[in-house]
């Protein structure tokens, strides 16, 4: 492959890389972002779960995390897909 093809390659890679966004949260997202322990983020986490009715495998979606704890969707977004 000629260094062409892999720039542009590579430039493709780096443009799907930013349209892919995450969509569950998990806690270690959390206590990142709230700067509490990763135990009491498991907690809440359990807690967000209850409230929405979901079973202990299901994901957390960065959507309910946001209603639960009253915080702005889009920012909490931008944050975790930098």
């Amino acid at each position: 492959m000629d260094l062409d093809n892999q720039a542009q390659t590579l430039n493709l890679i780096n443009s799907m890389k930013k349209s892919l966004q995450k969509v569950c949260i998990y806690s270690k997202d959390v206590s990142t972002l709230l700067g509490i322990s990763l135990r009491h983020a498991e907690r809440l986490m359990s807690d967000i779960k209850l409230a929405f009715g979901k079973e202990k495998k299901h994901c957390v979606t960065i959507k309910e995390f946001c209603d639960y704890k009253g915080v702005d969707n889009d920012h909490i977004t931008r944050m975790l897909n930098e």
